[in-house]
């Protein structure tokens, strides 16, 4: 019964309810029935028929925990992209789309930033629609009753300027901020809620997309695409996984930060200083997602190359993978060579060889993620971070190339940065049921616990100089 309810909710609402995850969602549903008398198969079908009980169900499926500023350099990146519009384009009207708002804390954070940045009457030309599934945490948005929790990202001057104590552990956003956010019920993956929202400048997309599975994010970022204006910009979260982002989109970098842009066209543009575009080709609209270092290999041949490897028995794997006739050879073939060649220290010919398949495949986010610890090994952290930040956006929803960027920003003193990736990697941990072990053909000092406790370590700042802990 529970893969019914799992279906119905992916099917509506996008939300993915792995077999992992049936435990937990079987113990809301029952509760669910239970507290409205009801079997399981009337409370399907009065869930199933929409109304107040499925409305109950969502908001307590969806997550909300989510605070002010949160990610602040994202909300940063947009000011200041707004800030560039306003300049050259002083009369021209900007809207803004928080997709996934939850209970709000994002939109305000960007009105309280557009408050200290721009003049009083910026709302006459800047727009922020905060969206979400979930009715019940729309009408807390509008509310601005908040906890205190919420507010632990705030700069201390600011607290008194926009809110007011409502009770013990809570306060109340002030009346003339309310008014500066708009809230809409919408499901994204409704056909019809672009043409309900309109054309937008700008959508932030964050925390959303790690609950859905493959084929709702094709259906979720096609409707993105939708509603992004000609020279519409996404930002998106560390966590997101974007390896099906549409063609007409581009990846951008600014400061580390990556977001996606329209195609430039013949309408007058607006330009971000300090951007450059990062060269990943697009694959075709419908992609699946790169496999990781330990491909399912697609030969006996190579099966036992794996094994030989996974021995550390790396001379006989290269001497066996070298006597597979070319018929047999495939990206997998190429990716095996290249890591057998990092693990017997043969630097520059494991970077060789990766960067010839790049050229036939510069998808391949297994790949990246080698070529970034290759370079991490011979000192070039910079040329890491930008390969494991590809690899992230091939392949986002793996906590791997999360860590390991963490690490090269850990390393380069971005300790910030360092900190948002060590995030995002426990929180893809807490979701996959990955083991290290997947990376099976490079041999790891950490065991998955281990880069659990390292990742607290590093966000507490308890760490001591000189014990750090690599790959």
């Amino acid at each position: 019964m529970i893969y019914r309810f799992a279906e119905l909710i992916r099917s509506r609402c996008g939300l993915y309810f792995e077999p992992a995850k049936h435990a937990y969602l079987s113990e809301i549903v029952e509760r669910q029935q239970k507290n409205r008398g009801l079997t399981a198969e009337q409370y399907f079908c009065e869930i199933e028929a929409g109304g107040k009980l499925w409305t109950s169900l969502v908001e307590q499926l969806t997550v909300k925990e989510t605070y002010f500023f949160r990610e602040l350099g994202h909300l940063e990146l947009i000011l200041q992209m707004v800030k560039t519009i306003r300049n050259a384009e002083p009369t021209r009207r900007i809207r803004i789309l928080c997709a996934g708002c939850s209970t709000g804390e994002e939109p305000y954070s960007l009105a309280m930033l557009f408050d200290e940045s721009f003049d009083p009457s910026w709302p006459n030309y800047i727009e922020i629609l905060g969206a979400d599934i979930d009715p019940v945490a729309l009408e807390s948005a509008r509310s601005g009753h908040f906890r205190k929790s919420s507010l632990r990202n705030i700069k201390s001057d600011l607290v008194p300027k926009y809110f007011v104590p409502d009770q013990v552990n809570a306060l109340q956003l002030k009346e003339h901020m309310l008014r500066k956010v708009t809230f809409k019920e919408i499901n994204l993956l409704d056909a019809d809620w672009p043409a309900q929202v309109g054309l937008v400048d700008f959508v932030l997309y964050r925390n959303v997309s790690i609950y859905f599975d493959e084929q709702t994010r094709i259906q979720v970022m096609s409707l993105i695409e939708r509603v992004l204006n000609d020279q519409g910009v996404l930002v998106v979260g560390t966590t997101e996984t974007l390896a099906t982002h549409p063609q007409s989109l581009i990846l951008l970098n600014r400061d580390g930060l990556y977001y996606f842009a329209r195609v430039p066209n013949p309408r007058p543009k607006f330009t971000v200083p300090k951007t450059r575009r990062v060269e990943l080709k697009c694959p075709p609209r419908v992609v699946q997602e790169s496999p990781p270092i330990a491909l399912n290999l697609p030969s006996k041949s190579l099966e036992q190359v794996q094994d030989l490897a996974q021995e550390r028995r790396y001379d006989e794997a290269l001497q066996l993978l070298e006597n597979i006739s070319e018929t047999d050879q495939s990206p997998a073939h190429e990716v095996t060579k290249a890591t057998i060649l990092f693990q017997l220290g043969k630097l520059d010919e494991a970077r060789e060889c990766g960067q010839r398949l790049l050229v036939h495949d510069s998808y391949n986010g297994a790949t990246h993620i080698l070529l970034g610890m290759i370079a991490q090994h011979q000192g070039d952290h910079e040329f890491a971070v930008r390969s494991f930040h590809k690899s992230i956006f091939i392949q986002g929803s793996d906590w791997f190339p999360h860590f390991l960027l963490a690490e090269a920003f850990y390393r380069l003193g971005k300790h910030k940065a360092a900190r948002r990736e060590y995030r995002a990697t426990l929180q893809h941990l807490d979701r996959s049921s990955a083991d290290v072990t997947t990376y099976s053909l490079i041999p790891l000092s950490l065991t998955q616990s281990d880069v659990v406790r390292l990742c607290h370590h590093r966000l507490t700042g308890e760490h001591k100089e000189g014990q750090q802990r690599g790959i």
